[in-house]
């Protein structure tokens, strides 16, 4: 056992010595005068406590740990990075919101112009900001989430860039009353980036991307252990609603340079839902 706990000693001075470390960290404050920030519970508010509200404090930390080293011809790059925001409304406690995060990132290039990758995400929204009850689904503003990612990105030719990944996600929101909304994802994203080369000119890019993935919100009952022996004994169904959608979603864009070193960017987009139990909110949209 005492082996195991000198892992997280030995693995960053390991690393460290096989290749480059850079850190980075950033703590900074401010404010934000933003009459339309001020969450659903606005129009129970007078227009001059609206306007108080509106007076966002705003305090975050950045953390960035980055590592990177070359052995026998091939590259890996590692990075960690940490953060933590604070949003502070003086005259309404319930709209304050925490939002720590972390992410975790790693790149191997196996090959010339060849590579795989992976990358997680964790997010946690704590504030006691209410749900809107406007919506299908009673969603919290409150929740906690992680994402990953596994890709393959490859350069068949000098100006063709390719990408291939797999991406999940769950999400889990704060239980209101006696019930718990929970989101999971699965999808497979696509990309295609071309340039374009002119003469004494800069270089233009034509990016296409597809992603296809599926997401369900279930919700469930949430009781405490005695309630729960009793549901359990009377068999009766655990899921009070439950939502399956898919997505359909293309983007292209355009990006390139004029007047010097400003960068343009311009893009058409569509997304098409599908409601694939009861069929009545699905929808198309183009952008």
């Amino acid at each position: 056992m005492r082996y195991l706990l000198l892992i997280p000693i030995l693995l960053p001075v390991w690393l460290v010595a096989q290749g480059n470390i850079e850190f980075q960290a950033e703590l900074g404050a401010g404010y934000e005068y933003n009459p339309f920030n001020a969450g659903p519970n606005q129009t129970m508010l007078s227009e001059d406590s609206t306007l108080v509200r509106a007076l966002q404090r705003v305090a975050f930390l950045y953390q960035d740990l980055r590592l990177g080293w070359t052995r026998e011809g091939k590259k890996s790059d590692f990075s960690i990075s940490a953060r933590g925001l604070y949003d502070y409304f003086p005259s309404l406690r319930s709209a304050n919101l925490v939002r720590p995060g972390a992410d975790l990132s790693y790149e191997y290039e196996f090959q010339k112009d060849k590579s795989i990758y992976t990358r997680l995400r964790y997010r946690d929204y704590q504030t006691e900001r209410g749900a809107d009850p406007n919506e299908v689904l009673t969603i919290p503003t409150s929740y906690r989430t992680w994402e990953g990612a596994v890709g393959y990105a490859w350069r068949p030719a000098k100006d063709t860039w390719l990408e291939a990944e797999i991406h999940a996600r769950n999400k889990q929101f704060a239980a209101i009353n006696t019930s718990q909304l929970r989101y999971n994802r699965l999808g497979v994203r696509g990309e295609w980036k071309q340039r374009f080369r002119k003469k004494k000119k800069p270089s233009s890019y034509l990016i296409t991307s597809i992603d296809i993935n599926q997401r369900v919100y279930t919700q469930e009952r949430v009781f405490d252990e005695e309630s729960e022996v009793e549901i359990l004994d009377e068999e009766e169904d655990q899921v009070l609603e439950e939502r399956l959608w898919r997505y359909q979603q293309l983007d292209v864009r355009y990006r390139f340079r004029k007047w010097g070193n400003v960068q343009l960017e311009a893009g058409l987009g569509g997304l098409n839902r599908s409601d694939v139990l009861q069929d009545r909110l699905g929808y198309r949209q183009a952008r």
